[in-house]
């Protein structure tokens, strides 16, 4: 559980990747698309973020649960669930998202697959990202055009992005903009993941509402999620620079856990650069980490930078 709890990365992504969908039983056996509903939204959050918060109600023990590991993440999803349905009501109520029933229902069958049940709670530790791949993020369409009202990318018609708009106020959807031009939206804006809707053209990526290009091979980076990444396409921020290469299996380079494969950690303990290694099971010796830099397929006993030992944890092998 430390990486979903570490990261909140799953948990935000449970918020924002999308989702869809309470459909009439005729909508999903047909697959026929329609504006999304205020149930929709409803649904969504039941059936992923509702999913998670359950999986971690009953996979972590009393014990798991006196921890910061769970108090972080669990707090966080506690904190989501109020908010949830009202997010994506913003634009249902509006009448600017459609619902695709189809790619809402395989959204939904592979958070049950993933998380549903208690003899899948090993999967709740090692989870990475949303478990459904595309179709949460292909479940809600926008269907602002250009120069219509937005409050998110997620109104806006596939490609194209929502400028300015702030917490109280919609922008405007428009092709990405240009290097130097103005981009993006307030942090206090709704921002949900649908479809793919780039914030700036080609070639740039949007930084403090600026369109600024994209960091070269060997040029120095420091996000690490290939969604938002701040390298050139084609290249991944692998060990604090722009790289082709992705992240590396056991053996590979790495300066963080964030370098490696799913299931593997960054192991410095050669020195400043390290090697990925298998994350260890229950009685192996580590030092204490959070996030990305944990040793343990659970938990590791120790504070940060202490010699411990790993730790079963919510379910974890």
């Amino acid at each position: 559980m430390v990486r979903v709890f570490a990261a909140a990365g799953f948990v935000g992504l449970a918020l924002v990747c999308g989702a869809g969908c309470n459909s009439s039983d005729d909508d999903a056996a047909s697959g026929s698309d329609r504006l999304a509903t205020a149930q929709d939204a409803t649904n969504f959050c039941d059936r992923t973020l509702g999913v998670l918060a359950g999986a971690i109600d009953a996979c972590c023990t009393a014990a798991d649960k006196t921890t910061s590991e769970y108090g972080l993440v669990n707090g966080i999803v506690v904190a989501l669930a109020p908010k949830c349905a009202d997010a994506v009501q913003r634009s249902t109520g509006k009448q600017r998202i459609l619902l695709h029933p189809g790619e809402a229902e395989s959204c939904y069958a592979a958070y049950a697959a993933r998380l549903g049940g208690g003899e899948k709670c090993a999967n709740l530790t090692m989870t990475f990202s949303d478990p459904s791949g595309t179709s949460c993020r292909k479940a809600f369409s926008g269907v602002r055009a250009a120069g219509q009202l937005c409050a998110g990318d997620h109104e806006c018609n596939e490609g194209l992005t929502c400028v300015g708009a702030t917490a109280s106020a919609d922008g405007m959807c428009q092709p990405p903009p240009p290097l130097g031009a103005p981009c993006g939206s307030s942090s206090g804006s709704l921002s949900l993941e649908f479809g793919s809707h780039p914030a700036c053209e080609g070639g740039a990526r949007c930084s403090n509402g600026t369109c600024i290009p994209r960091a070269a091979a060997g040029e120095r980076c420091v996000v690490s999620d290939d969604a938002h990444t701040e390298c050139a396409e084609g290249l991944h921020c692998r060990s604090g620079t722009c790289s082709s290469e992705g992240r590396s299996g056991p053996g590979g380079a790495c300066r963080s856990g964030a370098d490696c494969n799913p299931g593997y950690y960054c192991d410095v303990s050669a020195g400043a650069q390290g090697t990925c290694a298998e994350l260890k099971a229950a009685g192996g010796s580590c030092h204490g980490g959070f996030g990305t830099q944990t040793e343990c397929k659970g938990r590791c006993d120790a504070k940060g930078g202490a010699a411990g030992t790993c730790t079963t944890f919510c379910g974890s092998q």
